[in-house]
């Protein structure tokens, strides 16, 4: 909503706050309106890809100019609402040589935040607050781009995703929806119901639930389950018939594939997942209080998902293998840096890492076959487990790393550097001039990496 509009509709606001609060802690006056200073920030990115798998993202140029305007406006010191818009200049993946509109130089608009924080209770010591609309969510502080599994990853097909429009400090999702957060002593709840906007099958309501709980100023624990789709608008969608899409291999009888046109008898796969998640951090500094030890040196830190608990014939049928790892630490650079994080990440998998399948090509919940000899008029029943040892190892899903960098020189005036080999996906143009993002990450291979070194500033 317009700045200038708030007046007009802070009435409407303040009813709304107060029927969503449960606890009558507005009057009916005159509310108080106070507009905050705009915040400005500004952003310039330039690295390169070292290694790739993918021959014409070998020795890509990585460049990118991001702008953003932050503005809020506080109402009765209770009710704050935030907007972020800005934009990005942008190169997509390269094509052919002969398309040059698509290597030309593009620029994208967004929309970063849109949403409203309510406090609960007292206003010097609320005991919870609620948000809604457009929000950035991040639950895990440590996670500098790995991690954060639980709301941005895939259970069917398992899809692990880093990085985005934004390369560098973008370990969170944004989510379009509702948190409720309550603080009953040292654990702090959080109850989301968001609606899936970024994967397939966009719409569907994900309900979930995440607690940190601190136990010592120098320990954090912290855990969550969310239930992908468990709401979804078009259930055709989220478990889809049979064929879908001209795949015939979506559906399954007792413990095998149903290949067979003329059977009847089947189970659908579905994107419908039970996703769970844990994570713990330990902070060495808070226990020695150095004065050239940073605030957040020496911490160490992990996380680990299960990413849909449920087995499935053929396509998931090993829990263990749904399951990503990352642990990283914070090492001391004696104040020379901010921050310098290693993190590294394991993960078993029976297939690539790819979206083509609920993404690019159809809207299905299976891993991308394309690779291993299998398409549609093929059948499943050919294609058993050793098929996978055939092929080559660079397409199995197994460590990955990230070092991250970060150090304010003056105030407003940032610099970082990512080193990586992680699950990023650059944006490309399909034959038909969508942008979509390319069905794998750029560096699928352990020796596959690039770096990134960004310029913020910010007023």
């Amino acid at each position: 909503m317009p700045i200038a509009a708030i007046s007009k509709y802070h009435r409407s606001l303040r009813y709304l706050a107060l029927a969503v609060s449960f606890s009558g802690f507005m009057s009916l006056g005159h509310a108080d309106v106070v507009r905050e200073p705009l915040q400005t920030g500004v952003n310039f990115d330039i690295g390169r890809v070292q290694e790739s798998f993918f021959k014409e993202a070998q020795g890509l140029w990585l460049q990118r100019t991001g702008v953003a305007f932050t503005q809020g406006v506080t109402v009765d010191d209770r009710l704050r609402l935030v907007v972020t818009i800005g934009g990005l200049f942008f190169n997509s993946f390269p094509e052919p040589i002969s398309q040059s509109y698509q290597r030309s130089l593009k620029f994208g608009p967004g929309v970063g935040q849109a949403q409203g924080i309510l406090k609960l209770g007292e206003l010097e010591h609320p005991w919870g607050r609620l948000r809604f609309g457009l929000i950035p969510y991040k639950y895990n502080p440590d996670a500098k781009n790995l991690g954060e599994y639980l709301l941005r990853s895939g259970a069917y097909p398992n899809v692990l995703i880093t990085g985005g429009w934004s390369i560098v400090n973008s370990a969170n999702m944004l989510i379009q929806g509702v948190d409720f957060e309550l603080h009953t002593g040292p654990v702090t709840h959080n109850l989301l119901v968001s609606m899936e906007r970024a994967y397939e099958p966009t719409g569907d309501f994900t309900p979930a639930y995440l607690f940190s709980y601190k136990p010592h100023p120098a320990v954090e624990l912290g855990g969550g389950v969310a239930f992908a789709h468990l709401i979804p608008i078009q259930p055709s969608k989220t478990s889809p018939s049979p064929g879908s899409g001209g795949f015939p291999f979506n559906r399954y009888h007792g413990d095998t594939v149903v290949t067979d046109p003329n059977d009847s008898v089947y189970s659908r796969y579905t994107f419908e997942a039970t996703k769970l998640m844990a994570r713990a951090s330990v902070n060495f500094q808070t226990l020695l209080k150095s004065e050239y030890l940073g605030s957040e040196d020496l911490k160490l830190y992990a996380e680990a998902a299960v990413l849909g608990w449920k087995d499935y014939p053929f396509y998931y049928s090993d829990r263990w293998h749904r399951i990503p790892v990352m642990v990283g630490f914070n090492f001391p650079t004696f104040r020379l840096l901010d921050i310098l994080a290693l993190e590294v990440e394991y993960r078993k998998a029976d297939f690539v890492n790819s979206i083509a399948q609920s993404y690019v090509d159809r809207i299905l919940p299976l891993p991308d076959l394309s690779n291993y000899g299998t398409n549609s008029t093929q059948s499943v029943t050919a294609y058993d487990k050793n098929a996978l040892s055939k092929v080559p190892w660079y397409r199995y899903q197994g460590i990955k790393w990230s070092v991250y960098a970060k150090r304010e020189i003056i105030p407003g005036l940032k610099v970082y550097t990512q080193i990586a080999s992680d699950h990023n996906r650059p944006y490309k143009f399909t034959s038909d001039g969508a942008l979509v993002p390319n069905r794998e990450p750029l560096t699928v291979r352990p020796e596959d990496w690039y770096y990134l070194l960004r310029l913020e500033m910010g007023i």
